[in-house]
């Protein structure tokens, strides 16, 4: 082997860790105190840890929130998870964009450390491989807060890196290789695109290029999201639940590598929350329906923690059938089944679109007296039904029923299976 490529190997070496042990904590990342000290985080949702994004200077210059927050965190029994980010002043991409030194970076967690020296858990910084903070265009920064924190806390548990699922992340890992100093025992992983696009296209390349533990750090379906110009999700609690499940399918399918899950967040508190809305609850406290499907999938991944069953309520109108039947004019949905209980009829729409997809190629509306079963067809044009009709499309439909009455009720069924005529 040439000097050379043994540098390579010695590189690639430190992005690589020994196998993950298999899934062991669920906890919450939210930056309101008040979150952490609601029972339910204990009593339905199994959640033993709890994630808080700070200034990365916080110690120094805004110590007061983070006192708040850990006190409660830590009354609570939550174990923490603190990880640094810019200064609320930078405008990343644009100037300000303050990407603080080595040496200031290190004074700075030695300061908080010492100030709160029961957090042993860390991330150096949230989301690094983004434009909006300043480390984007410096992996080799990153590799060296990662560095500091390791040096100034030995025993201490840091994430290699924090990153959002974008096309960009697994080469942002490999640019950091080179300046680390040892090897990362997880990596934390944002897997938003991923999750509310159905998709697993950016995650997947990030567990192939790391081999330790692998953090969702972040993890939740978009209930809704305006992007500072639109909003690219509008507000729908159903798909938002279908996203979640997704992710939790994708954490069954690696429970080698997935070990933990931080899920963002637990409830909607001010209007800042609308525009980036992922919240388990509603402003009022109310339980939206991804808060079953967190509460039912996390009792199934850590059992005998969980202490209060969760019981879903009956829906109002159930699908039978998760296929969608290609005919001439479009689709036949169905059977469709009207609970007794919403007397006299179910009425709604019914609406098909590609997976990640948000506007529908194909729309209908429905009548069903309670208590019985019905299949409709959704028209579909020429174009879309050509597009159908090919294999590669298989699960790759959404079909949606929006409940008008009894009452307002949404429910989205992805990845329908596409039946095609010999």
């Amino acid at each position: 082997m040439s000097l050379r490529a043994g540098a390579l190997a010695v590189l690639l070496a430190l992005v690589l860790a020994a196998p993950a042990a298999g899934f062991g904590l669920a906890g919450i990342s939210d930056q309101h105190p008040e979150s952490l000290g609601d029972a339910r985080l204990h009593t339905e949702l199994s959640m033993t840890g709890a994630r808080l994004v700070v200034r990365w200077d916080a110690a120094l210059v805004d110590p007061g929130p983070v006192d708040a927050w850990l006190a409660v965190a830590k009354a609570r029994g939550l174990r923490p998870l603190v990880v640094f980010s810019r200064t609320p002043d930078s405008r990343c991409p644009g100037t300000p964009c303050v990407l603080p030194t080595v040496a200031q970076y290190t004074a700075a967690f030695n300061a908080f450390h010492q100030r709160w020296p029961f957090v042993t858990e860390f991330g150096p910084w949230n989301e690094a491989n983004v434009l909006s903070q300043p480390p984007a265009r410096s992996p080799q920064a990153a590799a060296q807060f990662y560095n500091a924190i390791v040096a100034a806390c030995p025993a201490c548990t840091v994430l290699g890196a924090e990153l959002l699922d974008s096309t960009d992340a697994p080469g942002y890992v490999r640019a950091m290789a080179p300046f680390l100093a040892t090897s990362p025992v997880a990596w934390g992983i944002h897997n938003y695109e991923d999750v509310n696009h159905l998709r697993t296209t950016g995650t997947d390349p990030l567990l192939a290029a790391t081999n330790g533990e692998i953090w969702l750090t972040e993890g939740a379906g978009l209930v809704r999201y305006f992007d500072g110009q639109r909003v690219t999700y509008p507000y729908d609690e159903a798909r938002a639940a279908d996203a979640t499940r997704f992710m939790f399918d994708y954490i069954d399918a690696h429970l080698s590598r997935v070990t933990r899950l931080y899920y963002y967040g637990f409830q909607n508190r001010t209007t800042s929350d609308d525009n980036f809305d992922t919240a388990l609850l509603r402003r009022d406290g109310s339980k939206r329906p991804a808060y079953d499907v967190v509460a039912t999938r996390l009792a199934k991944l850590l059992p005998g923690v969980a202490q209060t069953p969760i019981v879903a309520k009956p829906a109002p109108v159930q699908l039978l059938k998760r296929s969608l039947r290609i005919v001439r004019r479009g689709l036949v949905a169905g059977p469709l089944r009207c609970a007794k209980a919403s007397k006299p009829r179910c009425r709604g729409r019914l609406e098909v679109r590609w997976n990640g997809k948000r506007k529908a190629f194909g729309k209908r509306s429905f009548s069903l007296r309670a208590g019985r079963t019905s299949r409709y067809t959704i028209r579909v044009g020429p174009k879309n039904r050509k597009r159908l009709r090919r294999k590669s499309s298989n699960h790759r439909v959404t079909l949606v029923i929006r409940l008008t009455r009894p009452a307002a009720y949404v429910r989205s069924y992805p990845r329908m299976k596409l039946v095609r005529k010999r």
